[in-house]
């Protein structure tokens, strides 16, 4: 439904203004019905016994998943959730215009509402089949939306994307580190002759 396709298509049948909501709505009766129809294959993978280590597994689930809601209200959750567009659409105000929002942990990292769901879905102290299914699949779907979601943002917000942009998806090291190490490597490959 985030595919440019789908939105048109929407549109068609919807004012705009609720299409964030609407996505919200189907996106999270996906994620009822993938919960409740769900088959546990309860084979163990991995079960951590020390205490210390098990101890730290922990703290990166929760880390995980206070990462994904402090970069969900740095980015305004009313929004991500539909919730000020269906109030514009029914007070009849005209829409705010969308803006690229780079505080707070987009400062450090390009997509930290994925790394929050990545730490959250794999710090597990005991994995099962079902566990890793669950958790690759969910990889997978992330990191092909990654390369979707970056080239939407490279057409509606342009060269303020480009200048913003990480260049590594997942780093966490400072913007200033990461431009300097991007242009360091981008001339070692220059003078090596892999890029022109």
């Amino acid at each position: 439904m985030a595919r440019s396709a789908c939105k048109a298509w929407l549109h068609r049948h919807i004012p705009p203004a609720l299409e964030r909501t609407i996505y919200v709505y189907a996106a999270c009766a996906a994620g009822f019905l993938l919960v409740l129809l769900w088959q546990p294959i309860p084979i163990v993978v991995w079960n951590i016994e020390g205490d210390a280590l098990r101890t730290l597994v922990w703290a990166g689930f929760v880390s995980g998943w206070l990462m994904l809601l402090a970069a969900a209200l740095s980015i305004d959750i009313l929004d991500l959730l539909g919730l000020k567009q269906s109030w514009t659409f029914y007070a009849r105000r005209p829409p705010a215009a969308l803006t690229l929002r780079t505080g707070a942990l987009y400062r450090w990292l390009e997509h930290p509402m994925y790394v929050g769901v990545l730490l959250g879905i794999w710090c597990a102290p005991h994995m099962t089949v079902g566990h890793l299914l669950l958790a690759s699949g969910l990889t997978a779907y992330i990191a092909i939306g990654m390369v979707f979601e970056e080239r939407d943002l490279e057409r509606k917000f342009g060269a303020a994307y480009e200048t913003w942009k990480r260049p590594s998806l997942l780093s966490p090291l400072p913007a200033a580190a990461q431009r300097w190490w991007w242009s360091r490597s981008n001339a070692r490959l220059w003078r090596s002759g892999l890029i022109e």
